[in-house]
């Protein structure tokens, strides 16, 4: 039987060239990462309420009905800005949107009708 010949190094063909041993890697425990809880100084305040009649007159505002909801879009966000301006809740910028939509769809309707009148 025949034994296998070592590899030779390419720069120097009399030295044979040692592989290095492989060497199974220990295993190293892994850092404990401690749990710990850090507990608010301050409770966490809750956010107002946004006023209902506020988000009744954009959707109004923006939907008109032909006159009527353009109406009551105009009252609605009335009323919402007084309630805002009562209780602090949130909306008046949803309320005043209202309003002038409410008042732009109004004022559009009136003309219609002043146009329809006049032209009959």
């Amino acid at each position: 039987m025949s034994t296998p010949e070592q590899p030779q190094d390419p720069q120097s063909p009399d030295v044979p060239v040692l592989y290095p041993q492989y060497v199974q890697p220990q295993y190293v425990q892994q850092p404990q990462y401690v749990q710990y809880y850090v507990p608010y100084p301050y409770a966490v305040a809750p956010l107002p309420r946004t006023n209902g009649f506020a988000i009744a007159a954009l959707v109004l505002g923006i939907i008109g009905f032909a006159g009527l909801g353009s109406i009551l879009a105009v009252i609605f966000a009335c009323v919402a800005l007084g309630q805002i301006k009562e209780r602090g809740e949130r909306g008046h910028g949803m309320a005043v949107a209202g309003l002038v939509l409410g008042s732009i769809t109004f004022a559009i309707v009136v003309i219609a009708v002043i146009a329809t009148l006049a032209g009959g």
